[in-house]
């Protein structure tokens, strides 16, 4: 189906496309960043044999009208709110990675009437990480390596580069970027903007407190090697929600996690069992 004819829900100030694939209980799929519905291919497959799937993207986010600035967390979650709302009339999976898992999360603690499970791997919630001086030093290498040199390279009006910076910390290696295949860097410029301008919000958006309060049942999960600063988040998350089940997908980096077959198991066990 090309993008012209993809189906959407319309909300106040904007228009979220989405796909959708199988029947049964319903599974929402949240995109994180220089990214969107696309990325869910390999879990969609899979979980479609069972579920009802539905990969829709982000304000912002491609095939969707670019925004006139950034989105914060809270907004995202509130899209997603009247996304399910509007689409479905039970309580939905979500399953979320990256900076739709913080999106994801944001969800099922705000409205949690409509959420019936939680996936997610690897949010970025840097304020649970404060205390320790590991934690100390992974933030400032996060803040003068990746975000504050890529937010400087987009406003001097290099995206590309901008772009570059991040995807390579988080994949933990100079030359990932420039080593992907000339679609997935279509991919990832097509939404560089959207993201871009998201993390200009910065990445405020859920208090640690609320943590503790949150009743969905959660499956956290991490890559093998991905930023240790996410995986402490991810082991924080799990030290923090209540009967939250932990998983470590083996031989996945931060941008490779979803395209897992152990990833799709673990996601697909959860859902069955919830």
């Amino acid at each position: 189906m090309s993008e012209a004819r993809l189906p959407s829900v319309r909300l106040d100030e904007t228009e979220l496309h989405y796909v959708e694939m199988g029947t049964g209980p319903s599974v929402v799929l949240v995109h994180g960043g220089f990214a969107d519905y696309r990325l869910w291919g390999y879990l969609s497959s899979v979980l479609s044999r069972s579920f009802r799937v539905i990969s829709y993207s982000r304000r912002g986010a491609y095939p969707n009208a670019p925004s006139k600035e950034g989105s914060t967390v809270a907004l995202h979650s509130a899209d997603l709110s009247s996304f399910i709302s509007q689409l479905l009339d039970t309580r939905v999976h979500l399953v979320g990675e990256s900076l739709g898992a913080y999106v994801a999360l944001h969800c099922a603690l705000h409205y949690p009437e409509k959420v019936r499970s939680l996936t997610i791997d690897e949010p970025p919630i840097l304020p649970l990480l404060s205390g320790s001086k590991d934690d100390k030093e992974d933030l400032e290498n996060f803040w003068s390596r990746a975000l504050n040199p890529s937010l400087d390279l987009y406003s001097a009006g290099r995206p590309e580069d901008a772009a570059r910076v991040i995807i390579d910390y988080l994949e933990g290696s100079a030359g990932i970027y420039d080593s992907l295949p000339q679609e997935a860097k279509k991919s990832i410029m097509v939404n560089s903007r959207a993201t871009l301008e998201d993390l200009k919000k910065g990445l405020s958006g859920i208090e640690p407190s609320e943590l503790e309060l949150l009743k969905t049942p959660t499956l956290l999960l991490k890559s093998t090697l991905g930023p240790k600063l996410l995986k402490r988040v991810v082991n924080r998350l799990h030290d923090m929600i209540p009967d939250s089940q932990l998983r470590e997908i083996g031989g996945s980096s931060h941008g490779t996690i979803v395209d897992s077959s152990e990833y799709s198991a673990a996601v697909l066990e959860f859902l069955r069992a919830n």
